[in-house]
């Protein structure tokens, strides 16, 4: 009770200094009782460095700077970033963000995670892109090889080594690589940053106990989570996703987990039915920029008339968790069959 007492006038210091829309939860409450407060210089620090030192190294962006979309500004960036603890550092050490593909996902963790090698105030920061393997590791790791090829900013100050694609911080002795799946020989790193791409893909258990305990010698070590939904549910990426809608919904207190996730429920598909576009944008924040409606409803059409698609669609395209089993028949037909027989 003496803690629910505090809350207003935690709200109220918060909105003297310009903070209080950034408490959005009860997580966020009680992180701001515990002493943590929403810096906005902390959060526009990283968006700046993004739209100044990052370019679009391909498609119709190809050279352009690297401007955040409205939810990786307000609903990752600005929150994972702008909440500190009372000691200055970071209030969260870990993070989940589960979206469907071609939202944009790669370029963005590609830039936090320059981000990350030069700007974080980390003397000798280790930064890894981790995946299944080394190519999936490779097109984010890669895509970061890119934005520095595409910027003269960040070429003047970094290395990029080409026979191990390793980008290297001299000034800081730091460094930027990609690991592949295998947990052989990566545990004895000290990790500033750990990017975790496509985390459904991966197999055991091995290489993700590495990454959560290589941050421990670090002041404020970040390991990030982002992918599409999986058809596992014995996977670690179930697991995590579980433990975020925990974490989200308030059953878990966490201030140091970071949840974000975009998704439709099967509930929601066969209530509202797959053409509305309101879904589409439910589990597709990029809607309209990074992917085209038109493009997207012709493949939709088409994994609807191949049930055997229909699974991996929903996986990939709404963020629906399934085992994998195909439908050979939709809701929209079984309906019209009931139409048929009524008539």
């Amino acid at each position: 009770m003496a803690r629910i007492a505090k809350l207003p006038a935690v709200k109220a210091k918060a909105k003297r200094e310009g903070w209080l829309k950034w408490i959005r939860s009860e997580a966020d409450e009680r992180a701001a009782l515990r002493g943590c407060y929403f810096s906005p210089w902390h959060a526009e620090r990283v968006e700046t460095f993004c739209s100044t030192f990052c370019c679009h190294s391909k498609g119709q962006w190809a050279g352009s700077p690297f401007e955040l979309l409205r939810w990786q500004r307000d609903d990752l960036v600005w929150p994972l970033f702008g909440w500190m603890r009372a000691d200055g550092s970071r209030r969260y050490r870990r993070a989940y963000i589960e979206v469907a593909k071609k939202n944009g996902k790669s370029a963005l963790v590609s830039a936090l995670g320059l981000y990350l090698l030069i700007a974080d105030n980390e003397p000798g920061a280790e930064v890894y892109s981790c995946a299944a393997d080394r190519a999936q590791a490779s097109i984010v790791h890669g895509e970061a090889v890119n934005m520095v090829d595409a910027s003269p900013a960040l070429e003047n100050f970094l290395r990029v080594n080409r026979s191990t694609y390793a980008i290297s911080y001299p000034e800081t002795k730091s460094v930027y690589k990609a690991w592949s799946g295998a947990a052989k020989g990566k545990s004895g790193f000290s990790a500033h940053a750990c990017l975790c791409d496509e985390l459904q893909e991966w197999q055991g258990r091995k290489l993700w106990e590495n990454l959560i305990h290589a941050g421990r010698a670090r002041r404020q070590p970040l390991l990030i989570v982002i992918t599409n939904a999986g058809d596992d549910m014995l996977s670690v990426c179930r697991e995590q996703h579980e433990y975020a809608e925990r974490v989200i919904d308030g059953t878990f207190e966490d201030d140091r987990f970071f949840g974000l996730i975009y998704s439709v429920t099967k509930e929601e598909l066969d209530e509202h039915g797959s053409r509305d576009r309101r879904l589409w944008r439910k589990a597709n924040p990029s809607m309209g920029v990074t992917i085209n409606e038109e493009d997207f409803l012709a493949d939709l059409i088409e994994a609807e008339r191949t049930p055997t698609a229909w699974a991996e669609f929903c996986r990939k395209s709404f963020s629906i968790w399934n085992t994998g089993i195909k439908r050979w028949l939709q809701l929209p037909q079984w309906r019209a069959c009931i139409d048929a027989i009524a008539a």
